[in-house]
């Protein structure tokens, strides 16, 4: 089973990021709806590369598969400061894992979700709301633009400066 990232924060990010954004863990059948202006399926050979359009914003939903988010997180960080790119990070709050400390040691902003996020089932074609676990936004290299454009995702939780 599939689950993508809803409609309603897709929106947000298109609102967030109207330069574009490249999504790195993603898959055709995902990118019909999320409509980033690249993506990428294997994320390991993109986030190791220099090919990068200056000016576009990374997008991230990684997997919630046991395992990948530790190996995922220090390439992504590596990945869009070594390219100075705003991103979004959209994972789990996992808070005592390692990864998740990285992600607060690291990001500008962290938005904590009040409330579940229910993720697109693709094999129904609905909304899941019954997701078991709390997400975390985390925000970064966002001076490049206006903080205004990422007030609708910042306003669907507590949000922490987590840098200065």
């Amino acid at each position: 089973m599939t689950y993508y990232t809803p409609q309603h924060i897709i929106d947000k990010l298109h609102l967030a990021m109207p330069q574009g954004f490249v999504d790195v863990c993603s898959s055709a059948e995902a990118n019909q709806r999320v409509k980033a202006t690249l993506y990428y399926t294997d994320y390991a050979r993109q986030l190791n590369t220099d090919d990068v359009q200056e000016g576009l914003g990374v997008f991230a939903n990684p997997p919630y598969e046991r395992g990948f988010l530790e190996l995922f997180v220090p390439h992504f960080f590596k990945f869009v400061n070594k390219h100075n790119s705003p991103y979004v990070l959209l994972v789990n709050s996992s808070t005592s894992s390692k990864w998740y400390r990285t992600c607060m040691d690291t990001a500008d902003w962290g938005v904590f979700c009040t409330g579940r996020i229910g993720f697109y089932d693709s094999t129904l074609g609905v909304e899941n709301k019954k997701n078991r676990y709390d997400s975390t936004f985390f925000l970064g290299n966002i001076y490049h633009t206006s903080l205004d454009n990422f007030k609708e995702l910042m306003v669907m939780g507590a949000r922490v400066r987590l840098t200065t």
